[in-house]
């Protein structure tokens, strides 16, 4: 049974919605930086103040007491593998450690290390250091260095996490400083202030191999939870737009980090909130007590529960005094689970635990409200739906929204605007309306068919120019991206972009491994209207792949999807092995030997539909060429 009302505009009285309470248990001197709880009732809390100090609970984090404090304030992080074992990092690459459940603390230091900071430590032998990896199997007694090797793509490594003792988890961020044309993976959305490629590091400590994979290029990951060895959440800040405000952003994987989406995405300003106010500068911890109920924090007062896996997630509406509801804002806060308990360390000193969870489903939250989003004829992903304000959950790939765990009563239900639509114009981006503007909804059984439908009000432009030689004659067949769209220049060199949307901001970019072009890029943002006066001037390269290019090897399509074809009359049984590889160096297909391919007639096909976008490059014997795969 359902009844709906669509309205059109009402504000709903929120002084009645059940939160949760928490319990300021203690104060410490100094800023925590870390928490890390060792088994259900023992934590530690480690502060950064002159002196460093250590704090523990032992009951759950009921009470806390200063364990001990080192006269030094460069502290950087701790790692306690059991209560007895406790390692912390200095800026000046000094390891104290403590094998007496931090009762006393001997230093040292290693070798060539002159600074260190994220330390994580299985047990008490095997670990590893931040600045690349610093690996040991015997307590620091001797170590080695895993380190990515590039001159132009540094690589940031973090948040360090061991599934077990040969596999380690940590979030990479990479700062690819080629040419545009060269990123990988390339630069397919619009570009928004600080956006990096963050992707998920594998690495076996014993073999040194490792996988990166992508998780997406945005402003900054705070904090990464393993929950199992499929299920993993990483929180932070997206959409980055004016003095370091963004998008409260978590993403999940459940197939070990190998592909991502974005579970929440939202600006959390007033408008989001019906006058409620939440600071807009993303999360900065998530944790997880199960495959169901977690908690996510965020810069001056926010705290965020799920109780479906991170599915949706309900924003705490009366924050404790000290976190955010009204006596103190704090800049950090961090969040672990004690056993079953939460606790809460805040900037000010802080240390709250949960008293009251009144927001957990119980026996009665039975029943789901489903709906989806239309743009037209299709379903549109990536949409924050608000249910009673402050839970809130996005759109999947086809548009449909969820939620579960409710109870006989009434709800309403939104669909939001995910990016800042407040008052300064600079900032202002709000691409759809969606109609209606909410719904009432009377719950007495699993309903759905509350549909949404997104009014269009984007504007778009043209973007034009030409690539000539540098001789001035027009070049052809270049092929260009900005965004999602691509374009390749006609007989004259002239490219075009009709459809740009304005208020964004892109960079054009053409590819060619022969040609270099000036300026490898331009950076556009069309506010009033076209812009026809994009030029680049390209001139040759001197490279294997441009003398490869006076070769017989012809690839098709390029650029590719599903397969390339080989042509070439030269081809012969038992020449060599075809090798692709891309743009890090990497050989990606490996095929020992050309009789390997199907021949038809002069053509040879390769499967490349599990490859990413990018550019690769083809080896067959000592010819060599390059091709494009496009998703």
């Amino acid at each position: 049974m359902k009844a709906l009302i669509p309205i059109f505009l009402m504000f709903v009285a929120l002084e009645g919605y059940s939160q949760n309470v928490w319990e300021n248990v203690y104060t410490t001197f100094g800023t925590p930086i870390k928490i890390e709880c060792v088994n259900s009732e023992t934590c530690f809390i480690l502060t950064k103040a002159l002196p460093t100090r250590i704090y523990k609970t032992t009951d759950v984090g009921k009470s806390w007491e200063l364990l001990n404090s080192i006269n030094n304030n460069t502290v950087e992080d701790m790692s306690c593998p059991d209560s007895a074992n406790i390692f912390l990092t200095f800026f000046d690459g000094t390891i104290y450690k403590s094998k007496n459940k931090g009762e006393n603390f001997e230093s040292f230091k290693l070798e060539g290390i002159n600074h260190s900071k994220n330390i994580t430590m299985y047990d008490t032998n095997i670990g590893v250091l931040h600045n690349g990896w610093y690996i040991t199997h015997d307590g620091w007694k001797t170590f080695q260095l895993f380190k990515i090797a590039t001159d132009v793509i540094t690589y940031d490594y973090l948040y360090p996490h061991f599934l077990n003792d040969s596999m380690l988890y940590a979030i990479v961020r990479i700062f690819d400083q080629r040419e545009p044309q060269y990123q990988v993976p390339p630069i397919d959305k619009p570009r928004i202030t600080d956006h990096v490629n963050h992707s998920l590091m594998k690495l076996n400590i014993n073999t040194l191999e490792y996988e990166l994979f992508y998780i997406d290029h945005l402003s900054g990951i705070r904090d990464f939870f393993v929950l199992d060895e499929q299920n993993v959440f990483v929180c932070g800040k997206s959409h980055e737009i004016s003095g370091g405000s963004g998008n409260d952003a978590i993403y999940k994987s459940t197939d070990a980090g190998k592909t991502w989406r974005r579970v929440l995405d939202l600006y959390t300003d007033k408008t989001k909130y019906q006058g409620h106010f939440y600071s807009p500068f993303g999360l900065q911890s998530i944790a997880f007590k199960d495959s169901l109920t977690g908690i996510a924090v965020g810069q001056f007062g926010k705290i965020i529960y799920t109780y479906d896996g991170g599915e949706s997630w309900t924003y705490e509406s009366k924050l404790p005094p000290k976190l955010g509801g009204g006596e103190s804002k704090p800049a950090t806060m961090l969040i672990r689970y004690a056993g079953t308990n939460p606790i809460i360390a805040a900037f000010n000193g802080s240390i709250h635990r949960l008293q009251e969870d009144n927001l957990a489903p119980g026996p009665e939250h039975k029943y789901s409200i489903t709906g989806r989003v239309w743009e037209g004829d299709k379903g549109q992903s990536g949409i924050p739906i608000s249910l009673d304000t402050f839970r809130v959950t996005m759109t999947d790939n086809d548009g449909y929204y969820r939620f579960e765990n409710l109870k006989v009563g009434t709800y309403q239900v939104r669909a939001l605007n995910k990016y800042y639509d407040g008052g300064n114009p600079t900032y202002y981006y709000k691409p759809f309306d969606y109609t209606p503007l909410e719904y009432t909804i009377e719950l007495t059984s699993d309903t759905t068919g509350f549909d949404f439908n997104a009014e269009d009000l984007r504007t778009f432009y043209k973007a034009e120019g030409y690539i000539f030689d540098d001789k001035g004659l027009g070049v052809p067949d270049i092929f260009l991206r900005t965004g999602s769209s691509t374009t390749t220049t006609d007989e004259s060199g002239r490219f075009e972009f009709p459809k740009i949307e304005s208020r964004l901001t892109f960079d054009v970019i053409p590819y060619s491994e022969e040609l270099a072009f000036s300026p490898s890029s331009h950076r556009i943002n069309l506010i009033t209207g076209d812009t026809t006066d994009l030029l680049f001037t390209a001139t040759p390269t001197t490279s294997v792949w441009e003398i490869a290019n006076s070769s017989s090897l012809i690839l098709h399509p390029n650029p590719a999807s599903e397969y390339i074809e080989i042509i070439s009359p030269s081809f012969k049984r038992g020449s060599g092995g075809v090798k692709i590889y891309n743009t890090l160096g990497e050989c990606v297909i490996e095929l020992p030997d050309i009789q390997h391919l199907e021949d038809v007639g002069h053509l040879q096909r390769i499967d490349v539909s599990h490859l990413p976008t990018g550019l690769y490059f083809v080896s067959v014997g000592q010819v060599f060429d390059k091709f494009m795969v496009i998703r």
